[in-house]
């Protein structure tokens, strides 16, 4: 009776065990087949998603056709910009290069101009510092002569000096020898 009454409850919770899966089973099988669709139900939304692809392939074609004249036409509005620039700033450049070529040259010229003048300033100053060397070394050279000139009538005096003071010295001699001679023959 042990065997049965444990059997009993062996076989109760084999059954509660199994009615379990079954709901587990049967839980798991609905939720399956929510999402399991028939294949009428597949080809018809295969057919629903390929009609709305097709639809956004045409409003591509279409936006992209549009965008791309837009695009075509701003291009060509930038070209025509771009190149209106590029002219006007190689225009801009030529007329810089010629300013500046016309500057370079009138400052050239002008630099020219002030070399001429210095040079000819030069060349004045020299021809008077030339003068003025020539009129100084004319002074020089009669200064010297005067001095030269004056130099030998002072010799000349010196010496005709010196003449007289032989003279009046050899006359003062003979004539103290002469009053000695007096007194002389007079004491003798």
């Amino acid at each position: 009776m042990v065997n049965v009454f444990i059997w009993k409850k062996r076989k109760s919770k084999d059954e509660i065990t199994v009615s379990a899966l079954v709901k587990i089973t049967d839980a798991n099988m609905d939720i399956v087949y929510e999402d399991v669709v028939t294949k009428m139900q597949q080809e018809v939304t295969v057919q629903q998603i390929m009609s709305q692809i097709a639809n956004v392939k045409k409003d591509m074609i279409i936006l992209e056709k549009s965008e791309f004249s837009a695009l075509r036409a701003e291009n060509e509005k930038i070209n025509v910009e771009l190149h209106r620039l590029k002219q006007q700033i190689m225009d801009e450049v030529i007329k810089v290069r010629t300013d500046t070529k016309l500057d370079f040259n009138l400052e050239k010229s002008r630099v020219k101009e002030l070399y001429s003048l210095n040079e000819r300033k030069l060349l004045e100053m020299r021809t008077e510092m030339m003068a003025l060397h020539a009129q100084q070394d004319r002074a020089v050279t009669q200064t010297d002569r005067k001095i030269d000139t004056e130099v030998a009538g002072l010799k000349t005096m010196l010496e005709s000096h010196k003449l007289d003071n032989i003279k009046y010295l050899a006359g003062s001699v003979f004539t103290c020898l002469t009053v000695a001679l007096g007194f002389y023959c007079l004491w003798i």
